[in-house]
């Protein structure tokens, strides 16, 4: 039997139930999960797939790009609110199919657990790699930055993304059609520079738990 270590993501739709449109809900899920899997191919094992209900998963080689991932969900299923959990462990079934849909193991029934739990709060993110101290860094800052994000207008959401990208409040301006007074007002009343010092200290707490996997891994 073949058997490896991967980091198992697995996402469900928060009240699902209650949404009236399955058919849009499958075509918006559809094509979110073609956006990821398209732009972080690589850090794919097994792409994101429906795997029972409303639930998707993938299998990642890496979590570098966890946030990243994390946050384009958020951005191209809004208003639609999901849950994530993310398991580091064995999978030891399916895996010539690179298919989250088929692939199985202990990391799997893991997350699955993990689910179960998170769904007992009011937390959004979830994460067990084995490093208890960088797992509990990690998950407290990212769920803290989903509960900020949703928080925010749409308009402030895409406001605070162009500056991450362009850097610049005027080029922002011309390209939502609105005053650099506006853009530097919205950035200001966000609390930008908190958010942005959040995430890089995030993505620094994800590189840790990558490095630390890998050399543990090589043991």
């Amino acid at each position: 039997m073949t058997t490896d270590h991967y980091y198992v993501i697995v996402m469900d739709i928060i009240r699902s139930t209650k949404l009236k449109d399955r058919d849009k809900l499958t075509h918006q899920l559809t094509s979110s999960m073609d956006e990821v899997n398209l732009v972080y191919k690589q850090d794919f094992f097994a792409p994101f797939e429906i795997t029972r209900g409303d639930e998707f998963a993938a299998v990642l080689l890496q979590i570098n790009n966890l946030y990243e991932i994390v946050k384009t969900f958020q951005k191209t299923l809004s208003p639609i609110e999901f849950r994530t959990v993310v398991a580091y462990g064995e999978l030891n079934a399916g895996l010539k199919s690179r298919q989250s849909s088929i692939i199985d193991g202990p990391a799997f029934q893991h997350a699955d657990s993990m689910m179960h739990n998170l769904k007992k709060t009011l937390m959004p993110f979830s994460i067990d790699t084995g490093l208890k101290d960088w797992d509990c860094i990690t998950q407290a800052v990212l769920n803290l930055l989903l509960w900020r994000w949703i928080g925010f207008t749409p308009l402030q959401q895409k406001i605070i993304r162009l500056y991450q990208q362009l850097r610049n409040q005027k080029k922002v301006a011309n390209e939502i059609d609105r005053s650099q007074q506006q853009v530097q007002a919205t950035l200001e009343s966000c609390r930008w520079e908190l958010i942005n010092e959040a995430e890089n200290s995030l993505q620094d707490a994800l590189r840790v738990i990558e490095e630390k996997v890998k050399i543990r891994k090589s043991m």
